[in-house]
Order: C-alpha cells, then sequence, then structure tokens
C-alpha cells in the first residue's frame, strides 16, 4: 500500500485482524477517490482489529 504513496492521487485502505488460529490477516486493499475511501468490515473470515488507510499527497 505505501509503495507509490508519494505519487498516489487516490486514497486506499485495508482492514486487518486475528483469525480463528491467531493468526493476523488482511483484508484487499481498497482503492477510493482523492479524499476519500470506504473498507469493507462485513463478512470478513476474522475478528476486525483495526482500519489503516491512506490519503492522496494531492488533496
Amino acid at each position: 500500500m505505501t509503495q507509490t504513496i508519494a505519487t498516489d492521487t487516490n486514497a486506499k485502505s485495508f482492514v486487518f485482524g486475528i483469525d480463528s488460529k491467531g493468526q493476523y490477516q488482511t483484508s484487499e486493499i481498497s482503492i477510493g477517490g482523492s479524499s476519500s475511501v470506504s473498507s469493507t468490515i462485513s463478512n470478513l473470515s476474522f475478528t476486525l482489529v483495526g482500519i489503516a488507510h491512506t490519503y492522496s499527497r494531492f488533496i
């Protein structure tokens, strides 16, 4: 998610959590617009712990 952060024109996000075996899992990276992004937090195969996101540096 951070590989192109210096030149991104869109916000990005993902959610992360712990599965039934105690392992950390993440969702796929969601790509939004220049100033917002949605994160899917339902129907996950793990217990949600947090959300990470970036914003476009060109806001």
